[in-house]
Formats: structure tokens, sequence, C-alpha cells
């Protein structure tokens, strides 16, 4: 099987990730600033869309709490925010973990329609700290809007631990068995329903899974950087398709954030698309480059304040 994010127009999404842990009136002052941020980058005008396609698909968020003795009121903070959404709208999930507490809401609604209103409830929450990690969409397929389950972030499970995955770009694999294999996969199989994004984050997992193995003394945060440097090497690679050379993939953006318990990786993958119009060609490059403050990555500039 193949996987393919290849958008035309390139509606890639909006992503911030934070690495320190933040008081419950924090993560509400990041959630509307990451608002903000989504609402005024739409991606790169195109024909189709030429104010370019907005991030109005959907957002999600996840939290890593390292005090899991209050998972109680937790899971009463944000049930309360899916009924307050709407059940049909939202949801969110707990998995477990030996150490912690995890938490991975979404919704289908544009974040900068309900930022405000998590954002107060947050302020009047009682919660402990806990990195956050932010994703708005905007789909590339038209028949998967309203698909609640291909909202980021993603949760991705190695070995019993929990970390939380999102892609943001424009990647497009030629040769998707060859890259099994030049990563040591071959026989990785996806789901029959998984989107490209889907895929992209079990090609991971199983990397992690294997380097994990292969490297016993190194820590996670280790095995997943280097998980990455590997699949941006099998990505850039060449192959071969009726005995001639072909690009193993085509890299118009591909830009990858893993956060875990206690570490954020934040990959900009070198593009190898170049355009013959300097204006599109610097557009694509300030659309696909991270942004990196004190503490955090994104893949546009944060307000300052609001």
């Amino acid at each position: 099987s193949s996987f393919a994010l290849r958008y035309n127009p390139p509606t890639v999404c909006r992503i911030l990730a934070v690495e320190n842990p933040q008081t419950a009136a924090e993560i509400a002052n990041w959630l509307r600033k990451f608002a903000v941020m989504a609402k005024d980058s739409p991606a790169p005008p195109d024909k189709e869309d030429p104010n370019g396609s907005a991030q109005e698909n959907g957002w999600g968020i996840s939290l890593f709490f390292g005090n899991q003795e209050q998972g109680n009121e937790i899971c009463v903070f944000f049930n309360g925010i899916v009924e307050l959404l709407g059940q049909t709208n939202a949801q969110v999930e707990y998995p477990s973990v030996a150490v912690g507490f995890w938490v991975f809401f979404t919704s289908l609604q544009p974040v900068w329609e309900e930022a405000e209103l998590v954002a107060e409830r947050l302020e009047s929450a009682e919660l402990p700290e806990a990195t956050v990690f932010l994703h708005a969409r905007a789909a590339s397929k038209k028949d998967e809007i309203g698909n609640i389950d291909l909202n980021m972030p993603f949760k991705m499970e190695v070995d019993g631990e929990v970390l939380s995955f999102a892609f943001n770009g424009s990647l497009k694999v030629h040769l998707p068995s060859q890259l099994r294999e030049k990563l040591g996969l071959p026989g990785l199989q996806f789901e029959q329903n998984a989107n490209g994004a889907q895929r992209l984050r079990d090609i991971i997992a199983a990397l992690v899974k294997k380097n994990k193995k292969d490297n016993p003394g190194s820590t996670l945060q280790e095995i997943v950087v280097l998980s990455l440097k590997q699949l941006e090497a099998a990505l850039r690679s060449m192959g071969e398709k009726s005995g001639e050379s072909k690009k193993i993939s085509t890299i118009t953006g591909c830009n990858i954030v893993i956060q875990g318990p206690d570490f954020t990786v934040a990959v900009e993958i070198e593009r190898d698309v170049v355009e013959t119009d300097v204006a599109k060609q610097q557009a694509l490059n300030d659309y696909y480059t991270f942004y990196r403050g004190y503490g955090y990555a994104a893949s546009a500039e944060i307000p300052n304040s609001l």
C-alpha cells in the first residue's frame, strides 16, 4: 500500500508545542495565542483559493500532567468541555500510562471559535501543570472533513509508552515498500482506512520501537531523534522502479513534532521542491519554516501579546 500527503492546494495545518509544564492559566494564554496564529496564517494562495485555505477543519490539544493523583479532576474538567461543546463535535481520550496522566482532546470546529470559551474555563480550573501540544487542521481532502479521528495531535503508542504526534506538510511517497525496506520495516502493515498522516505516525512508531530494542541504553528522546534522522535520510534517498533510478519521495514540506512526558522533538525536514516563481518559493519557504522561541516550537509566528 502507499501513502501520500500531497496537498493541492497545500492546505497545511498549524502546530504549537510548548516544552515546559504550564499552569492552567498559562495554557489558556497559549490557546488564545494559537487561535490567533491559526486564524491569521492560511495556506499559501493558489488558483483554487486566492486567499489561501483556512485552518478551519478542527483542532486538537494534547497535555501531559506529571501529577497522576489529580486524574479524576482532570477527567471531570475535560469531560465537561466535551459536554459544553457538544459530543458530536468534540471528543477526549485518556490513554493509560504508568506515570503521569495524558489527555488527547479534539474538536471539529475552528479553534478560534472555541478558544476563548475553553480558555476561560481553564483560568478558573484547579489543574496541575502540564506540557501543551496544539494543532489546527486544514483538511487536504474534502471527503475527510468532519472525521474527528483525523484531527491531530495523534496518540502514538510504543511498548506501553505514549507519545503525542503531529505532522505539518506536503509529502508524496513514490516507493512506499522501498521506504519501509530502507527503514528496516519491510513487514509493516497499516490499517485499511488510515490516511497519510496516520501512516506516517505508524512508520515512526514502528521505527522508535525497533530503535529502542537496538539501543537499550538510550533515552526515549534520543531514540525519537535517531528515528526521525533515519526517516529523513530514507525519504531523501533514491530507489528503483522499472529499472530506473527514482526518488523515494518528493518533499514540498515536512515538519514533524513528537512530544513525550518530558521532551519535545521538532524536526523541519529539508524541502526538495523548487518553484520557478521566486515569490511563490519564498511563500512556501516561509510557510514551512518552524518558528522557535523560548520553550516552544510553532509552524507560524506566535503573537507576543493579545
